[in-house]
């Protein structure tokens, strides 16, 4: 019997999930962080991901020779060099692995969120990065690797964008906003003096800027014009970004599925999402906003079953929804 093997590694966390080709879900495996760019390095990343994997195997019953395909969807998979680094660093752990894929993890956050086997997707979490598959299987990914490359997007920029618009308002150089307060309450500052002392000297804790972002979406919710404007561009400049996935794929006349996947999509207020949508409209206009309804390691589960030559039907969607692990959600979010 095919058995199949998906892997998403992260910056965070990391799941291994093993499944049969009827779509039946039979075990999941649980490991740390896993992106090689951190400073343990491709030996570190490697048993982060042995782990998760041999647990799913363990739980299945399975040995590594059993797999007919595996999709190892991981950050850091950037560049070719990256691509080749971790396809050698797997061979190498696992020789009776009969096939396997390489892919970024975002191309998990998208083939969970469409039943396509072709689309693209947003992520905008932390930070953003955005990808897609063409109708005829190309493979691209555009951005996620920082500022100077041309992105923008994700809770680390909005949190960023928040401090700087509290200089700016309280220095009188941009308008007045409620962002002053919270930015400086969210960091223990009285004045943004002391704050801007407190980073000049490396005495803030700037790896926690990131959380200021759903305090970005309460104030825009509240009427504040500033922080509706930082949430305003950002949707537009994703849009942008994926919008040339789009182009590139050539699917700007397609009914595409543009997957927004990531926690900061879901903001209490939608008006990114609608700045997104326009960006988006304007260049393909019938493409189709969806949020995800599974975990991008799902996602990478599928990316397998069809690497191997296999088509996903709704008789497979149903036998997995039926042995969801219990560890795994289902979403029914609408975009």
């Amino acid at each position: 019997m095919p058995y199949f093997l998906g892997v998403d590694g992260g910056n965070s966390k990391t799941f291994a999930l093993v499944g049969d080709h009827t779509g039946r879900l039979l075990a999941l495996g649980k490991g740390g962080p896993s992106n090689h760019q951190a400073k343990f390095g491709v030996d570190g990343a490697m048993a982060v991901i042995a782990e998760a994997v041999e647990q799913a195997l363990s739980g299945a019953g399975l040995s590594i020779s059993d797999i007919t395909h595996a999709s190892f969807c991981l950050a850091g998979a950037d560049y070719p060099s990256d691509y080749d680094l971790l396809s050698g660093a797997i061979r190498q752990r696992w020789p009776k692995l009969k096939q396997f894929s390489v892919h970024n993890d975002s191309f998990a956050g998208l083939r969970a969120g469409t039943s396509r086997s072709w689309g693209v997707v947003s992520v905008c979490g932390t930070g953003t990065n955005q990808c897609g598959i063409g109708k005829d299987g190309r493979e691209l990914q555009i951005g996620g690797m920082g500022y100077i490359w041309g992105d923008h997007g994700g809770g680390g920029d909005l949190g960023r964008e928040a401090v700087r618009a509290a200089f700016m308002a309280d220095e009188k150089r941009g308008p007045a906003t409620s962002l002053v307060q919270v930015v400086l309450d969210h960091f223990g500052c009285k004045t943004t003096p002391e704050l801007s002392y407190a980073i000049y000297t490396r005495q803030w804790d700037g790896a926690n800027v990131h959380r200021l972002a759903p305090k970005v979406f309460a104030e825009a919710r509240k009427g504040d014009q500033v922080a509706q404007e930082i949430l305003v561009r950002m949707g537009t400049l994703l849009g942008q970004s994926v919008s040339g996935v789009i182009r590139e794929l050539n699917l700007t006349d397609e009914a595409v599925d543009v997957v927004m996947a990531g926690s900061t999509w879901k903001g209490e207020t939608p008006i990114m999402v609608d700045a997104f949508r326009l960006a988006v409209h304007r260049v393909a206009p019938r493409a189709k906003l969806v949020r995800p309804r599974y975990e991008p390691i799902v996602g990478s589960w599928l990316l397998a079953v069809e690497k191997a030559g296999n088509t996903v039907d709704q008789a497979i969607y149903s036998a997995i929804e039926a042995s969801m692990p219990q560890d795994l959600s289902i979403y029914q979010e609408e975009a």
